[in-house]
């Protein structure tokens, strides 16, 4: 009762000043997706396919970096991080790209925080592209060399079966 008390009111108020009182949810702006507890996703840059664990208990989306090497920021620049996909070629030209950011990230079976690089990516799920920001760790000890984490399934507006393996193949143009 106290909170229809409050709500009408602001409802009213809203509809007075000519303001929409319900404002679209995600789900009315974007269709939902449903994905696999596993999928085949193509990273930007490096247009690569990566078989991805999709996993609702993991804050944030990581990808396999290998030889990777942070260089400190210089001359108003920030920094920067080269790495390899896991797959790619040798000879193939590394990735670099600016770090947007540092992230703390429990590790495995431990206490201990590991303190990773965060950079912007564009990953295509289904036949979409997102923009995500995605740490970069050493995953070769893990079956999969992505892991899409709750903040890109809640950017793209995911719904997950975890019975289910590969939903949505990525077919980005």
């Amino acid at each position: 009762m106290a909170v229809a008390r409050l709500l009408l009111p602001a409802l009213l108020a809203a509809l007075c000043l000519g303001l929409d009182p319900l404002p679209a949810s995600a789900a009315q702006r974007d269709p939902q997706v449903i994905l696999g507890r596993l999928e085949w996703i193509t990273v930007r840059p490096g247009d690569r396919p990566q078989k991805a664990r999709i996993d609702t208990g993991a804050g944030l989306t990581s990808i396999d970096a290998r030889g990777l090497k942070v260089e400190p920021a210089a001359d108003g620049q920030p920094e920067r991080a080269t790495f390899r996909l896991r797959g790619q070629r040798k000879g193939t030209p590394s990735i670099t790209a600016d770090v947007v950011g540092w992230v703390e990230i429990k590790g495995k079976g431990t206490k201990r925080m590991i303190r990773r690089p965060v950079i912007a990516m564009q990953l295509c799920i289904g036949n979409r592209w997102l923009d995500a920001r995605v740490n970069l760790a050493d995953r070769s000890g893990f079956l999969y060399p992505l892991l899409i984490g709750r903040d890109t399934l809640i950017a793209g507006n995911f719904l997950v079966d975890p019975a289910a393996l590969y939903l949505e193949p990525a077919r980005c143009e």
